[in-house]
């Protein structure tokens, strides 16, 4: 099912600098061979595919923090489905776009 959603992932501890940039490599990687749109904002990233896609890419990222030496992760997952048009992240961005009457990024093709 296509799925938009917000990805944050928070590691704590000594570590946290390795463990994010971890993340991020792990991301990039992951969301470009899943076929998953995304774009990258302060607390973490927002994509587009599918669910089952972007429920495994949460999990690849939490494992990266761990990997990197944090011993705890605060994750926090907005997901979005509909059923009665194709929603996308480029849409959702314009939206707020119009509304708020500020230029936002543009979503990384995949």
């Amino acid at each position: 099912m296509h799925t938009v959603a917000t990805i944050s992932i928070t590691p704590s501890g000594t570590l946290s600098i390795n463990s994010v940039d971890m993340m991020e490599r792990v991301f990039d990687e992951e969301c470009k061979s899943a076929g998953i749109i995304y774009a990258k904002h302060e607390t973490g990233f927002n994509v587009e595919g599918d669910w089952d896609a972007i429920i495994q890419l949460a999990g690849r990222c939490r494992d990266a923090v761990f990997v990197g030496g944090d011993r705890h992760a605060r994750i926090h997952l907005a997901l979005g489905t509909r059923t009665d048009k194709h929603s996308t992240l480029k849409d959702k961005l314009r939206a707020v776009q119009e509304k708020s009457g500020q230029d936002v990024i543009a979503p990384s093709p995949a």
